[in-house]
């Protein structure tokens, strides 16, 4: 089985009923952590252009809600607004071993999959589950640091598969249409750190963006829109074009058993959480009370 084959079979297999009591607990104070961000997010200086744009755009107008904004969205603007406020304080979650804040692109699209389909709360919590898992784990196997010097944002560019693979979980679609939707929102993966140069806003933009790439993504393979296959690992694929020397096994390394959104930690300020470097085989082994632990950040 390919790798793209392989986290695509593991997304849809992905159930609250079968995960260990501790991923669950885990799950649901990373999407705590993150509410808060989102509804804080909202309020700084960058928001006002954002929501002037979604309007003139049409994503500002529909049913979907952001948690802490009266206003209303379209489906894709809801992912690309909550996306957005979520990274906009870099307050959000980090997993250490990617260089990524995983949450802000995997649960804005989970909640905007969600409120698609008025899926419950235990089917939410799937979806987070694999979206987490496919962002980090792509990560893990660039690796981060070679995809990093490319100038590359891991949380944007990983974010777009991991939101992919949440909202198609949400959606309830099967391994097949999950590959597709990873083929799909491989034309859509991007994010560049020329931010750094003057503080661009573009940061938590391009997160956001990968929250709406990867609902569209899953929203066009739930309809039978044909995405590239061997997404990941193929030739002109992500691991492939995006690193020079991708580790592409390490994306699927004690897949199911071992959860990379265990070593994802909460920061306790806004900034950088510096820590020591994690190598070889333990790279998923942090404990979830250690939020510091990091190899370097992508201008948090």
């Amino acid at each position: 089985m390919s790798i793209s084959a392989e986290l695509a079979a593991f997304s849809a297999r992905t159930h609250t009923r079968e995960l260990p009591p501790a991923v669950l607990a885990r799950t649901r104070h990373l999407l705590l952590d993150l509410a808060g961000s989102i509804v804080r997010g909202r309020e700084i200086e960058s928001s006002p252009a954002l929501l002037s744009a979604l309007r003139a755009l049409g994503l500002g107008r529909g049913e979907h809600r952001v948690w802490g904004d009266p206003q209303t969205y379209s489906a894709p603007g809801a992912a690309l607004a909550a996306g957005v406020f979520a990274h906009s304080l870099d307050f959000d979650d980090t997993h250490a071993p990617s260089t990524s804040h995983p949450g802000a692109p995997v649960i804005a699209a989970a909640l905007a999959a969600a409120q698609m389909v008025g899926a419950s709360g235990a089917t939410l919590l799937a979806g987070i589950v694999a979206g987490y898992e496919v962002h980090c784990r792509l990560g893990v196997a660039l690796p981060a640091g070679a995809h990093y010097e490319r100038g590359f944002h891991p949380t944007a560019t990983c974010g777009a598969f991991g939101a992919a693979a949440a909202a198609a979980r949400v959606f309830g679609l099967d391994a097949s249409a999950i590959a597709s939707a990873f083929g799909i929102v491989l034309s859509q993966s991007a994010g560049s750190l020329q931010f750094l140069a003057n503080g661009a806003w573009t940061k938590r933009f391009q997160v956001g963006w990968a929250a709406l790439a990867g609902l569209v993504a899953a929203t066009l393979a739930r309809d039978g829109y044909k995405g590239a296959s061997d997404a990941l690992e193929g030739k002109h694929g992500f691991l492939n074009a995006y690193a020079p020397a991708p580790q592409p096994q390490r994306a699927v390394q004690n897949l199911g058993s071992e959860f990379e959104l265990m070593a994802t930690g909460v920061k306790p300020y806004p900034s950088c959480p510096y820590g020591r470097t994690t190598t070889g085989s333990d790279h998923s082994r942090a404990a979830p009370e250690d939020p510091l632990r990091a190899l370097r950040c992508d201008g948090s």
